[in-house]
C-alpha cells in the first residue's frame, strides 16, 4: 500500500510539473509571438494573457486584444479571447469570441455582436501549425458599419484538408442572412423580395497557392487557384438558385471554367438587374430572349437549367453572353 500511494504521489508530482512547464511554454510563444508581430510593423497589443485550466487544461484567457497589420489594411480588436485546450491535446483548441468585437479596414470599421460565437480548431502537429480542420458555430450575430447593418440568425462554417496539395473542402449553411441595406438597394430596389435570405448552403473543395498555416496569417494570405462546387443553393422569396462545377482561376484573377445551374424564377432575378441599373433593359430584353428558349426547353420557363461558362474574360449561360466573368483581384 505504501508503494501505491508513493506511485501516485510521484505520477501527481510528475504531471504537475508537465503542467507547469506546458503551461508556461505556452503563455512564453503567445507572448514572443506578438512581440515578433510587433517587430514586423504590426499592432499587437494586450491588457493581460494568462494560462489557467490545472490540472487538464490549458486555457488562455486574453484581455484588451488588439491585433493590426497596416501594411495589409486590418485590424482586429476584442475584449477578450479564449482558446482552451487540453494539456494531452494541444494541437486542438477551442477558440471563444466575446459578444462583441469590430473588424477594421480602409472602408471602414464593423461592430460584430453575436449571442455565442466559438469554433474548434485542429492544426497539424508541428511549428508550422498548418490547418487541419475547423468547426465554428454563430449564432444570433449582427454586423454593424458607419452606415449599415446585416447578420444572421445562425450559422455553421467547417473546414478540412482535403486531398490534393493546399486544397480544403470548406462547407457553411446559414439560416435568415439579412442584407445590408446598400446590397438590397443595388438588387432589391423595388423591395418585391424580402429582406433575408432564409437558407444558404455551400459545400465546395477550394484549392490555394500556399498552405493555410502560420506563415500565411503573418505574411500574404494564399491566393485561390480555384474551386470545385458540390453545392450551392440559396432560397430568397419565390427564388431559388442551385449550383455544381468546377472552376479554375486563371493568372490574370478571371474565372475559367463552368458551372451547371438550377435557378427558379430566373425572370424575376434578371429584371433585379435592370431595376439596380447594371443592366440596360435593351440588353436584358436580348438575354431574356436567349435565356426563355433554354428554359422551355427544359420543360418549366420558369426554372432555368444551364451551363454557367466562364471563358476568354466573359461569362455565358448555354450560347447566350451575359457580360463579364468575375475577376478576383490579385
Amino acid at each position: 500500500m505504501r508503494k501505491l500511494i508513493w506511485a501516485v504521489l510521484i505520477a501527481a508530482a510528475a504531471w504537475s510539473g508537465w503542467w507547469f512547464v506546458g503551461s508556461t511554454a505556452k503563455e512564453k510563444a503567445l507572448l514572443a509571438w506578438l512581440e515578433d508581430r510587433r517587430g514586423a510593423g504590426w499592432i499587437a497589443n494586450t491588457e493581460s494573457l494568462n494560462v489557467t485550466g490545472f490540472p487538464n487544461r490549458f486555457d488562455t484567457k486574453i484581455t484588451g486584444l488588439e491585433l493590426a497589420d497596416p501594411s495589409q489594411g486590418w485590424a482586429w480588436s476584442a475584449p477578450n479571447f479564449e482558446i482552451l485546450a487540453l494539456s494531452y491535446k494541444p494541437n486542438h483548441v477551442i477558440a471563444i469570441w466575446p459578444h462583441e468585437q469590430s473588424w477594421s479596414t480602409a472602408n471602414g470599421t464593423t461592430t460584430i455582436t453575436a449571442e455565442d460565437m466559438r469554433g474548434s480548431v485542429k492544426f497539424v502537429p508541428s511549428s508550422a501549425l498548418a490547418l487541419d480542420e475547423t468547426t465554428i458555430d454563430i449564432q444570433d450575430l449582427h454586423l454593424r458599419g458607419p452606415d449599415w447593418t446585416a447578420g444572421l440568425e445562425s450559422a455553421i462554417f467547417a473546414t478540412r484538408r482535403a486531398t490534393g496539395e493546399n486544397a480544403h473542402e470548406l462547407a457553411f449553411t446559414g439560416k435568415n442572412l439579412a442584407m445590408p441595406p446598400f446590397w438590397k438597394a443595388i438588387i432589391n430596389r423595388n423591395g418585391s423580395l424580402p429582406d433575408v435570405f432564409s437558407d444558404a448552403q455551400l459545400e465546395t473543395t477550394l484549392s490555394f497557392d500556399a498552405p493555410w498555416d502560420r506563415h500565411a496569417i503573418e505574411t500574404t494570405n494564399p491566393l485561390l487557384t480555384g474551386f470545385n462546387l458540390q453545392k450551392l443553393r440559396l432560397l430568397w422569396g419565390d427564388l431559388q438558385l442551385d449550383a455544381i462545377g468546377d472552376i479554375k482561376i486563371d493568372v490574370q484573377g478571371y474565372f475559367v471554367g463552368e458551372l451547371q445551374l438550377r435557378v427558379k424564377n430566373w425572370q424575376d432575378i434578371l429584371q433585379m438587374f435592370v431595376d439596380s441599373g447594371s443592366m440596360s433593359a435593351e440588353n436584358a430584353d436580348l438575354i431574356r430572349a436567349g435565356l426563355n428558349i433554354l428554359a422551355m426547353l427544359s420543360g418549366d420557363p420558369r426554372t432555368l437549367n444551364a451551363p454557367l461558362t466562364f471563358a476568354n474574360g466573359e461569362a455565358h449561360i448555354g450560347p447566350v453572353w451575359i457580360g463579364y466573368a468575375p475577376r478576383l483581384i490579385r
